[in-house]
Formats: C-alpha cells, structure tokens, sequence
C-alpha cells in the first residue's frame, strides 16, 4: 500500500471515531436520574416560524406550530439533555385574546409535555447561525371540539422544557374556528 493510502485510511477511521462518540446516542439504565450540566454562555432564539396565515386552526382538529431554537452566538452550543422526541423540548403558554385587553398572570395556562422515561439521550449541537426545528402540538385546540360557536383568538408563547438552558419565544396570536357541522 502506498502512504498515501495508509495516511488517507488512518485519517478517515479517526474521523469516523470521533464523530461517532460526539453524535451517538447513549443509552439510560432503568432508574437511573441524570442531572445534566448547566450550559454556559449560550445565546438562543426560540422563535415561531408558522407565518400568520397558517396559524388558524379548526377546535378539535390537529393544530401545530413550527418553533425554530437558533444558536445566535459566536460559540457552537451543546445540550445534553436534550428530548430525542423534540415536542417534549418545549412547554406551551396560551390565553385567551381578548380585545383591548392583555392577560393578566393568572388568565395564562400551560400545557407539559407527556411525561415519558428518559430511554437514551442524543445530545443537541449547535452551530453559531444554526437552527433546530421543532413541530410543537396545541392540544388544548384538538380538546375543544364542539365547545366553540364563533372564532377564538388565543395569544400563545413557549419556553424550553429543559433545566440545563432557557429560552422564551414571542407571544403569537392563533385563531381557532368553530368545527363544521
């Protein structure tokens, strides 16, 4: 063999080393409590990527929206906590919009993630400038069924559902439309 070739093979066998052990899921054993490290400096965007005009939704049907969670630092950003099932990242906040009025604390209700046992972590990485996309399920519209007459406005927000980082995205506005009958 040439050396060229032992050069090139021993350098792709240690590539594929390397990335195998920074990406690959780790398995959790049964009981086992983690307590994942606090990410330092990190600078997120969490932000609503569903534009306006798909942010209308008919009570008791499937409502999504599309959250975007974007590195917007200069440091490349790794979580280990982060939910392979990527709904169970984020917490949703919703209220009622009524006109000329803001919620006050108390008018503001969430809806948690399903709590599911942690089965293997798959770390989140982060570029500067990279973005990871996250379809989030609005279940309190799929429960309204036929308890809407007229339209609905609600005010919705989201944060991270996780303890090692925090982000918040802005307040949007969702529209939910009585079901035909």
């Amino acid at each position: 063999m040439k050396p060229f070739h032992i050069l090139f093979f021993t350098f792709m066998f240690s590539m594929m080393g390397a990335v195998s052990t920074s990406h690959a899921a780790k398995e959790i054993p049964n009981g086992v409590n983690i307590n994942f490290p606090k990410v330092k400096d990190c600078n997120l965007e969490l932000s609503c990527l569903s534009k306006e005009t798909k942010r209308t939704f008919t009570a008791g049907q499937t409502a999504v929206l599309v959250f975007g969670l974007k590195n917007i630092g200069a440091t490349p950003v790794t979580c280990y906590e982060w939910y392979p099932d990527e709904s169970q990242n984020l917490i949703v906040k919703y209220a009622v919009a009524e006109e000329g009025k803001n919620p006050s604390k108390e008018d503001w209700k969430q809806e948690l993630p399903e709590e599911k046992p942690r089965k293997r972590i798959i770390p989140l990485q982060l570029s500067p400038n990279n973005t990871v996309l996250i379809n989030k399920n609005l279940n309190f519209i799929s429960k309204m069924g036929g308890d809407v007459s007229k339209p609905v406005t609600f005010y919705v927000y989201v944060e991270l559902n996780l303890k090692s980082m925090s982000a918040r995205s802005a307040v949007v506005k969702v529209q939910v439309i009585p079901a035909a009958k």
